[in-house]
């Protein structure tokens, strides 16, 4: 009897619409939002792929309607829904392929990532004086690749000497080089 008493007094009525506010009208909103990701909104917890660019010393966050020059240098950041392994290259519009990895002398070109957010890739890209465009290319596997077996597919796909990047771009994602392996991509415009 206390009880019910206790929790029909008026001043606890604030309680009730704050926990029915919490409860049920925020999961509400956050189901019903949009899913699309916004330039500038992170989805945090799948694959996703940002950067920054140096330039004459200065840092800037990049964007792919940026237009970069020779020596700009490039810091992938990405996330990692889980732990699994990433390999990072890139692909110039003369058909160059060039990987990007902390080992040189390995035969493989993923790193092991951990699951989180805003992680930067260990090494930063350096564009060289090649005009056009350079496709970055970054892989998502359960399991590590060969850089021959990178090579492989991304030659396959890029026979033409001068490389059409933006088809290029469509073709890997309906030939991937692994099953179940995630693929994002970064097409940037070089003078």
């Amino acid at each position: 009897k206390h009880l019910i008493k206790f929790t029909l007094q008026p001043a606890l009525l604030p309680v009730y619409a704050f926990i029915l506010i919490i409860g049920i009208v925020i999961p509400f909103y956050v189901s019903h939002s949009p899913t699309d990701i916004s330039p500038g909104i992170r989805n945090k917890g799948s694959e996703q792929l940002s950067f920054l660019y140096r330039r004459d010393g200065k840092v800037y966050d990049g964007t792919v309607k940026d237009t970069f020059q020779a020596h700009d240098e490039i810091q992938i950041i990405y996330n990692s829904s889980k732990k699994q392994y990433m390999s990072l290259f890139s692909i110039d519009s003369k058909g160059n392929i060039s990987f990007y990895f902390p080992e040189n002398t390995s035969r493989w070109c993923s790193i092991k990532t951990e699951k989180g957010s805003d992680i930067h890739y260990p090494l930063g890209i350096v564009l060289d004086n090649t005009s056009g465009h350079e496709l970055v290319i970054a892989l998502f596997t359960r399991r590590r690749i060969k850089v021959k077996e990178a090579q492989r597919w991304i030659s396959n796909l890029a026979k033409d000497k001068a490389v059409d990047l933006s088809e290029l771009e469509k073709k890997l994602f309906t030939n991937p080089v692994k099953k179940k392996a995630k693929i994002l991509t970064l097409l940037l415009n070089k003078r």
